[in-house]
């Protein structure tokens, strides 16, 4: 894509997607910045991050792969210098970049970010927009600067929520994002787009916090399940149904059920939960110890004494 040298920066699973997407559109990075192999699991396996295990797969070589405990490390800087970027590309990375690094690419440092800014910048934007009840999230390209998600727009496009779970968005997203930026690129480099400020009152995505795993029957259906929504794929919404610990993934709103919030019925083989207004029907469920399952094969295999 790029005429000089493209550098990646990405960690998690998001990065990941995104760094598919580009292997997919023929976008191949000269050099990848990821987080150091860390303990992991139960048995606290080190384990390499998700951007590193495909960029290996997809035969990256080793000594492009770079993993700084401390990024902004002289040492490490001195190392990118060597690469002379024309562009740092970055989504999902977990370090924030100081202004020597973004000032090394002549195109400088862009940030692919999961959210309409200045709406939604932080950690957990699209689980935020999810759980609050949007109508809408998408994505920014933009330019980064010394802030938090407060650089100016280079792009940026809407994608409608309704009951996607934050794994859909995140790969319509990676898609989306990774469709557009060649012809950004070229025009960006060409002087005919101009970074634009962001606009309009700017909101913070805090980390999802371990209490806020578990679901609150006592809210509305419609907010039940974009809990639920939003923490799919993992972590995973928590709740117990008889004491029982599951984990669920997947739910239907529905508006004509009512009763006391955290009620269990099972009709045939359909599950449903009630909530403070209305109900929601459980479709992907995981119970403690088990795999991710349908809750017809739920009710069929579990069947639990304490429902109607």
């Amino acid at each position: 894509m790029t005429e000089g040298k493209l550098i990646f920066f990405g960690t998690g699973e998001f990065a990941a997607k995104v760094f598919v997407s580009m292997l997919k559109r023929g976008i191949r990075p000269d050099a990848l910045v990821t987080a150091p192999d860390k303990p992991q699991g139960r048995g606290m396996k080190v384990m390499p991050p998700p951007v590193k295990e495909l960029a290996i797969k997809h035969g990256i070589a080793r000594d492009k792969i770079f993993q700084p405990y401390d990024v902004n490390h002289p040492a490490f800087i001195s190392e990118l210098k060597k690469l002379d970027p024309e562009l740092i590309f970055l989504t999902d990375y977990g370090q924030i970049l100081g202004i020597d690094i973004l000032n090394l690419p002549k195109l400088g440092a862009w940030n692919l970010h999961p959210s309409l800014l200045p709406k939604y910048r932080g950690a957990a934007p699209l689980e935020r927009a999810i759980m609050e009840g949007e109508k809408e999230t998408g994505y920014s390209i933009f330019m980064m600067d010394e802030g938090i998600d407060t650089g100016k727009i280079l792009f940026q496009e809407k994608i409608e929520i309704g009951t996607k779970t934050r794994g859909e968005l995140e790969s319509i997203i990676a898609e989306k994002a990774v469709n557009v930026l060649p012809d950004l690129y070229q025009e960006f480099k060409k002087g005919k787009i101009k970074p634009k400020p962001q606009k309009g009152k700017g909101s913070y995505a805090k980390k999802i916090e371990e209490g806020e795993l578990w679901i609150d029957w006592s809210k509305k259906a419609f907010l039940v399940m974009r809990h639920i929504h939003a923490l799919s794929p993992a972590p995973g919404a928590r709740t117990h149904f008889d004491g029982k610990y599951v984990k669920l993934f997947r739910a239907r709103e529905i508006s004509d059920f009512s009763g006391t919030p955290g009620k269990i019925i099972i009709e045939g083989l359909k599950l449903f939960v009630m909530c403070g207004e209305g109900a929601v029907e459980i479709l992907e469920i995981q119970p403690a110890g088990k795999r991710k399952m349908e809750a017809s094969e739920f009710v069929k295999g579990y069947h639990p004494f304490w429902a109607e």
